[in-house]
């Protein structure tokens, strides 16, 4: 058994926001700096393709090969839209909001073109025909379309992180994700603002 503990140990250490820390030169700060280029390289409208194609939207620009041009595309958002988050909390660097910002307001557009909360690349009938009760899975797909509840946790994280935006669009897709009678309801989500306000 384990021997008791006679005097109860005074945490030493807290977490902290990313904005409170600024790295100086050295090896993480070269690393940093890497990412941020790369991150300032992709371009927001060609990840931002797909959405306003599925809404009917003309593209700002051409989409992304790859995995962009497949049933997949989508996810690759998510996680750039976080990344510049927390390089922005971390950086604070001018360049960075605006690209967020801008992000937001487009996907806020292609869910008031859909005109009815959905804001996905990924076909609007494979949740339709979930919500049916057609299930048709295998492991990679759903109903014919390549992971769409991945694509959509990428995009939903980034609600999980902290934003410098203060509003943003209501980015769960209300009604189209089917629940059991146990789950609570799907109401609208938003991205929440956190301490790395502008």
């Amino acid at each position: 058994m384990p021997t008791p503990v006679a005097t109860r140990v005074t945490p030493v250490a807290r977490s902290f926001a990313l904005s409170a820390v600024r790295l100086g030169p050295g090896i993480l700060k070269d690393r940093q700096d890497t990412h941020a280029r790369h991150l300032r390289a992709l371009s927001p409208d060609r990840l931002l393709a797909p959405f306003r194609a599925q809404a009917g939207l003309p593209p700002l620009a051409e989409r992304y090969g790859g995995w962009e041009s497949r049933d997949i595309s989508g996810h690759s958002l998510g996680h750039y839209l976080s990344a510049l988050c927390h390089l922005h909390a971390a950086t604070g660097d001018a360049w960075i909001l605006p690209r967020i910002n801008h992000i937001v307001a487009e996907l806020a557009a292609c869910q008031t073109a859909n005109a009815d909360g959905y804001v996905l690349p990924v076909n609007k009938a494979a949740f339709a025909d979930l919500a049916r009760g057609r299930l048709d899975a295998t492991p990679f797909s759903l109903n014919g379309v390549w992971v769409p509840f991945y694509t959509l946790h990428k995009i939903l994280t980034n609600s999980l992180v902290p934003s410098p935006r203060s509003t943003s669009p209501a980015l769960w897709p209300t009604g189209w994700i089917p629940r059991s009678p146990r789950s609570p309801p799907c109401n609208s989500r938003t991205c929440s603002a956190a301490n790395t306000a502008a």
